[in-house]
């Protein structure tokens, strides 16, 4: 690969006797990855029938090398929620991140949804707060945390100033998977390679820091920032670390030996006030993946500051056409069902801190006073709560996502299902299914030749 000169020399002062091997590895062709869906049992059934597992990564519970070629999007693992492309390296940050206990957690730059889809998997009960600020980026991470199926997460668009404003001490853990200058993104992207500059470098790290300084603000006393980058610059690494314990007092925490044996520590003359080994580096050479770096940072906990603000609750409305749709065919009791202005809902949250919500919870549905429109999310989010379920074999599967209708004995609404997991909606009368999976997500180009999985 034919590197910037400059950056050749940055990461020869970095990596010393190393470098050669880096420079290898350039050249290599990236592997593909995913991590599945915990929250949905269905992904063992899964793991039982396809061929798409690889192996472990080893610093996971529950990510995969993918052992599969093209077109993994148009399956209907995909489709379910039961996994989550994602590249191997950017499984670490949350993979040393102890979400064990924590009530709330934000995702400050959450889009597209990777590492926001690993702490929902992850988390054991509380609510997690994904957050993007860019409009178009904001509705990728929305349709990927409504494909998974999470039931347990708040999709936002806002500033990171906006939740210091208007969420000040609240959260548990912040993570900051921040924007950077994605040097380790240069053998999968090779845009990274036309982009670099060490002025972007500097400017990535100036916005680095006034993001953590909101993500700050946003964090209890004695909570976790963990902070990562798919860069190698020590000015948006280290440097920012050092940032953290000179500004605010932070303490940069230990990983798991597991992480250790697969990452290196740090670069030692940048790590001012705290030990590089607890700074963690991937670089290609070391093994399966691209690049990434991070840490984990605690807040000084002084005993004083408590989030002291009352949010008001969302409310609630009364409508007789969304009332007779759940009654007729969910489990579902219409008194936890909110109403956010458009959607009705099951909340994760359930209360207005004034921010640009996309969704919190699960959208059920619309209704126009007359008739119940559920939406996608209900079939993904929910589809043990449908009193007519169905499991689709691969073939109704494959007619499903084409948009196609499928032979079904039932009468009335009810969710497709595959290995368990929601795959979508249908009306069915007369033996047939009228489909009702959203036309922008249908395998319109589907080749039926293709092996599902």
């Amino acid at each position: 690969m034919n590197l910037p000169r400059d950056y050749i020399a940055r990461m020869k002062r970095i990596l010393g006797d190393e470098y050669e091997k880096y420079a290898a590895a350039t050249d290599e062709v990236p592997c593909r990855a995913f991590h599945v869906n915990t929250k949905k049992s269905g992904w063992k059934t899964l793991y039982e029938k396809s061929d798409i597992f690889g192996e472990l990564i080893p610093y996971t519970d529950n990510g995969f090398l993918y052992n599969g070629g093209a077109g993994i999007g148009f399956t209907p693992a995909h489709h379910s929620g039961l996994v989550y492309m994602q590249e191997p390296s950017a499984m670490l940050a949350v993979s040393a991140c102890d979400c064990e206990g924590a009530k709330y957690i934000l995702d400050l730059c959450a889009a597209p949804g990777g590492k926001s889809s690993q702490l929902a998997s992850k988390m054991t009960g509380g609510v997690l707060f994904a957050n993007e600020t860019v409009p178009d980026r904001a509705q990728i991470l929305a349709r990927n945390i409504e494909r998974m199926g999470y039931r347990n997460v708040v999709v936002t668009r806002n500033s990171p100033e906006d939740y210091a404003n208007k969420m000040p001490e609240f959260f548990d853990i912040v993570l900051v998977d921040a924007p950077c200058s994605g040097e380790g993104m240069m053998r999968k992207e090779p845009e990274a390679v036309s982009q670099w500059s060490p002025t972007l470098v500097s400017s990535c790290a100036a916005r680095q820091k006034n993001i953590l300084d909101s993500a700050h603000i946003a964090l209890k006393e004695g909570g976790i920032i963990v902070y990562s980058t798919c860069t190698f610059s020590t000015e948006e690494n280290e440097e920012i670390g050092s940032y953290m314990v000179s500004e605010y007092g932070y303490e940069v925490m230990p990983v798991n030996a597991t992480i250790k044996e697969f990452t290196r520590a740090g670069v030692a003359e940048f790590c001012k006030g705290f030990d590089r080994e607890n700074v963690r580096r991937f670089y290609p050479y070391l093994g399966s993946g691209e690049g990434q770096s991070f840490a984990v940072l605690r807040k000084p906990d002084e005993g004083g500051k408590t989030f002291g603000r009352k949010f008001k609750a969302c409310k609630t409305k009364k409508d007789k056409a969304t009332e007779e749709f759940i009654g007729k065919y969910t489990n579902i009791d219409c008194k936890d069902i909110l109403f956010d202005g458009k959607y009705y809902f099951l909340p994760a949250f359930g209360f207005d801190a004034g921010l640009n919500v996309i969704f919190d919870g699960v959208r059920l549905g619309e209704s126009d006073g007359k008739r119940f429109i559920p939406h996608h999310h209900f079939f993904s989010a929910l589809p043990e709560e449908f009193i007519i379920r169905c499991e689709a074999d691969d073939k109704t599967a494959e007619r499903y996502l084409a948009g196609l209708e499928t032979e079904n004995a039932n009468t009335g609404w009810g969710v497709y299902t595959y290995c368990g997991a929601g795959l979508g909606g249908f009306k069915a009368s007369g033996g047939v299914a009228k489909n009702h999976y959203p036309k922008g997500l249908r395998n319109t180009n589907y080749n039926s030749k293709k092996t599902l999985a």
